[in-house]
């Protein structure tokens, strides 16, 4: 049975990646070979997808540095206007 159609059109992804930007790339392509495996055809049926590579401060290894490195996120990912917060 072929895969049933999933429009994503309408819906927004945003990938917010900057400590490996080769992960954003590949999120990316998943993404992509997702919906064409549930049937995506033409642009209008796939999902929006933001990219948004943000350098940011190593927090995985070093704890301490998360709270800096989560505001720098919000502030760039804000500035870009991709997250409005209320």
């Amino acid at each position: 049975m072929p895969p049933t159609l999933v429009s994503m059109s309408g819906r927004n992804i945003a990938i917010i990646g900057g400590m490996g930007p080769q992960a954003s790339c590949e999120l990316h392509r998943r993404i992509v070979a997702g919906a064409a495996s549930r049937g995506a055809r033409s642009g209008s049926d796939y999902p929006m997808i933001f990219h948004c590579s943000i350098p940011v401060m190593d927090f995985i290894s070093d704890p301490s540095r998360r709270t800096a490195a989560l505001a720098q996120i919000r502030e760039t990912v804000c500035r870009a206007h991709l997250w409005r917060s209320s």
